[in-house]
């Protein structure tokens, strides 16, 4: 995430994490934009209230890489962190669920409309994992 932020005109990091250990790594390295962890753990958002440029989210648990973009970009854009047509980078797991497995990063363009749907939600059924 951290080489996104520098190359691309990324106006948010969304990190979707159970343990926090994505926030913690990403934060580490002090990034210019600001970090949304989205997590479903309520103690895992107090502990990263904590922690440098970094906004803990408590959110449902999500159901796939559909459900992941629509809730980062949503939350980017409720909490003000990014606007219409600007760029995110959204960092997760897959499968879900499963600490330290981080091994995703999507770029996303908010859509102009801000309807709450990602524009390129089409693409996002390539991340469509079952949970086992």
């Amino acid at each position: 995430t951290r080489e996104a932020a520098a190359v691309l005109p990324v106006k948010a990091l969304v990190t979707y994490i159970d343990s926090g250990a994505t926030s913690l790594r990403t934060a580490r390295v002090r990034p210019p934009a600001p970090i949304a962890a989205l997590t479903p753990s309520p103690a895992v958002a107090r502990q990263l209230a904590l922690v440098w440029g970094t906004f803990p989210i408590v959110t449902p648990p999500a159901e796939g890489g559909r459900a992941i973009v629509a809730m980062a970009c949503g939350a980017a854009a409720d909490r003000g962190f990014a606007g219409a047509g600007d760029i995110i980078a959204i960092a997760a797991g897959v499968p879900f669920g499963v600490p330290g497995s981080t091994n995703l990063l999507r770029i996303e363009q908010l859509p102009v409309e801000l309807d709450g749907s990602p524009r390129n939600a089409a693409r996002a059924d390539m991340f469509e994992t079952e949970r086992v």
